[in-house]
């Protein structure tokens, strides 16, 4: 795993078999075909920057950074301004 060799850990994951109909698969080849898109950097390489400059960036536990809880937010408040601040 690019993530393992980046931080020198051995991660360990734990598989929950929860039903879950998203799908995350994705492909570049329309992209490729259609755009003429070549991507620049490959998995590892994106995971070694991400790693690299992970502390310029605060605020991980910013709830408008998850999707959900921007939702439950504002569902209590009933106004997106509440939410963003």
């Amino acid at each position: 795993m690019a993530i393992e060799e980046q931080l020198g850990l051995r991660l360990r994951l734990i598989i929950k078999h929860k039903k879950d109909f998203r799908n995350y698969k994705v492909s570049i080849q329309k992209a490729e075909k259609v755009l003429s898109f070549h991507p620049n950097y490959d998995v590892k390489c994106i995971v070694k920057q991400l790693i690299e400059n992970m502390e310029k960036f605060q605020g991980w536990d910013n709830p408008q950074y998850y999707n959900i809880e921007t939702w439950k937010l504002l569902s209590q408040t009933g106004s997106l301004a509440e939410v963003v601040r």
